[in-house]
C-alpha cells in the first residue's frame, strides 16, 4: 500500500495537492448542520497526512521563512483590528 504512495509522499507538490483536494473534499461534507469549511478541512487533513506519512519536507532558505511568518500572522491580526 506504502508502495503506491511513495511518488507522493516523496514530492511536496503533490503531496500539498493530495492535501488540498482532500481537504476541500472534507471542509463540503455536511453532518447535519455542520461543516468544517475548506480551510478547516484541509488544516485536519495535512495535520493527519504530515503525521502519517509525513516525507515532503521541502528546504526552505532562511530569507523565506522569516518573510513568510509574519505574513501568516499579519492579515488574521490587521483584521480583528480593523
Amino acid at each position: 500500500m506504502l508502495e503506491v504512495l511513495r511518488p507522493i509522499v516523496q514530492s511536496p507538490e503533490a503531496m500539498l495537492f493530495l492535501t488540498v483536494a482532500l481537504g476541500v473534499r472534507l471542509g463540503r461534507l455536511k453532518l447535519g448542520d455542520f461543516s468544517f469549511g475548506n480551510a478547516a478541512g484541509t488544516l485536519i487533513v495535512g495535520t493527519i497526512l504530515g503525521a502519517i506519512l509525513g516525507g515532503a519536507v521541502p528546504e526552505l532558505s532562511p530569507t523565506l521563512k522569516s518573510v513568510a511568518f509574519p505574513l501568516f500572522f499579519f492579515p488574521p491580526g490587521f483584521q480583528s483590528g480593523a
